[in-house]
């Protein structure tokens, strides 16, 4: 499956999202995946095509972003260290705080 994505919301980068399919894709897919990408959406002039993979790592492209995933199975609610606990912000008193987290993430892996 493609579909339209822009980095940020902002449609000055857009790129093509391909996910899922039922392999991952291989180093032979690309010009397929490309020439596919621009066939349905190249008139917003995409910059790249952004591969969903399992893989660690397929030829002719590079790291996107970093994500970590498992089953929902696995993840259902099992002492959860408190610390660990998803709690509903009462204000924004710490966004600058979780801002350079995130930064620090993204300059650990570009």
């Amino acid at each position: 499956m493609l579909s339209m994505r822009f980095e940020g919301l902002d449609p000055t980068k857009p790129f093509v999202d391909a996910t899922p399919m039922s392999r991952s894709p291989r180093t032979t897919d690309l010009p397929a995946l490309a020439t596919a990408a621009l066939k349905a959406y190249g008139i917003h002039h995409p910059r790249y095509l952004r591969l969903w993979s399992a893989e660690p790592r397929i030829r002719g492209t590079h790291p996107d972003r970093r994500f970590l995933a498992a089953p929902v199975s696995e993840l259902q609610p099992r002492d959860v260290p408190p610390e660990l606990a998803l709690t509903r912000a009462a204000s924004v008193d710490h966004y600058d705080e979780a801002q350079r987290a995130y930064d620090a993430v993204d300059a650990a892996h570009p």
